[in-house]
């Protein structure tokens, strides 16, 4: 475990503790050297017990979250549910970013890609009202320690599309993401190195075919968000450590701005369909501030914040 690590985890388990007034009871069963960033118990990382409709959603996806992964203290999953819950979000009345209202949310929410693919694009959360739809890609410590992944040779073949229109269109933003070279893997590297542009695409994509096959234009108003933790105070970390992490938060906010022009052509797409479609890039405070809390679920979020 390299230093900024260590050092970002620490600072989630002590700020945990003192949001919480909970000492945090770790894993000590795992064979890992990360166990003590891992809770013995998943409720304790929750902010209130799941219902059944939720863990029936979590278990319909392909990521297993409701096993290890959830119980980590840096868990985006663990995060998106916190944030969101098992009943219905409401919008706020004030906010820049999305229509106000009661929302409807699923999570694990798996979309189309391309014909003939066993795997779906995996969205965290999809918000729906009867104005508007919010697609949510929910990163918390991915963005700054994982690298971005590779995309198939396929996403590059108009045959393995739905229709001549969007193979064009994120062709071209292809071309623009994506570097040339195939891996042995017959996929692609993408061309960012900070920002996980080959996840967003096939997002992207999988959003595209949903609106246009399953919602058919209903909503006419459709947002793709990647909801983003970033540390609350870089002054936690020690000297080197707050510099590498700066320089990495500066790269994800430059390149985002890249994939997003590089997306221009599905954007217009999707005006030419009718549909009023963005992309955005959030703080977890930002989408924290667009939804209505009590002051119980305010005070055990603090933990993010």
């Amino acid at each position: 475990m390299n230093k900024l690590t260590k050092e970002i985890l620490d600072y989630l388990v002590d700020k945990y503790e003192e949001v919480t007034g909970k000492k945090m009871q770790f894993d000590d069963a795992m064979n890992s050297e990360q166990k003590q960033y891992y809770f013995k118990n998943l409720e304790d990382n929750l902010i209130e017990e799941m219902s059944e409709t939720t863990i029936r959603q979590y278990k319909v996806g392909d990521g297993n979250e409701l096993e290890e992964k959830m119980r980590a203290i840096r868990s985006s999953s663990a995060m998106t549910y916190n944030l969101l819950g098992n009943t219905d979000v409401t919008i706020k009345e004030e906010n820049e970013f999305f229509t106000p209202g009661v929302y409807n949310v699923v999570f694990e929410k798996q979309l189309r890609t391309i014909k003939r693919s066993p795997r779906k694009a995996n969205l965290d959360a999809l918000l729906e009202s009867e104005q508007e739809l919010i697609f949510c890609e929910m990163k918390m410590t991915e963005w700054l320690f994982n690298k971005p992944g590779l995309v198939s040779e396929n996403y590059l073949d108009e045959g393995h599309y739905f229709d001549k229109e969007s193979y064009e269109a994120f062709y071209k933003m292809a071309q623009k993401i994506i570097t040339n070279e195939v891996t042995d893997y017959r996929s692609y590297y993408g061309c960012l190195q900070q920002y996980d542009g080959v996840q967003m695409f096939k997002h992207l994509l999988g959003v595209y075919n949903y609106v246009m096959q399953e919602d058919k234009g209903m909503h006419k108003k459709v947002r793709l968000v990647n909801c983003v933790w970033e540390l609350p105070d870089m002054d936690v970390l020690s000297e080197k450590c707050k510099e590498i992490y700066f320089e990495k938060l500066e790269l994800e906010k430059k390149e985002f701005q890249e994939f997003y022009e590089a997306a221009q052509p599905v954007i217009k797409l999707f005006q030419e369909k009718g549909i009023e479609f963005d992309i955005c890039l959030l703080t977890f405070k930002e989408m924290l501030d667009v939804i209505e809390k009590n002051d119980t679920q305010k005070k055990f979020l603090e933990r993010y914040l």
